[in-house]
């Protein structure tokens, strides 16, 4: 079988990424990430509010 060639691709680096393992590594991706979802669970979990 012969290996596929690309043609145009590009490559690219991709940031770095943090897993959430532990409370302390959910309150620091929270904080990256202040207006995404994952930090809205984590508030309301926090606080009780509702996620909105």
């Amino acid at each position: 079988m012969d290996t596929p060639q690309l043609t145009g691709a590009m490559v690219s680096q991709l940031p770095l990424l943090t897993d959430v393992d532990t409370p302390a590594d959910a309150a620091l991706v929270a904080a990256q990430a202040s207006g995404s979802r994952f930090a809205a669970h984590w508030h309301a979990l926090n606080t009780g509010d509702p996620v909105r």
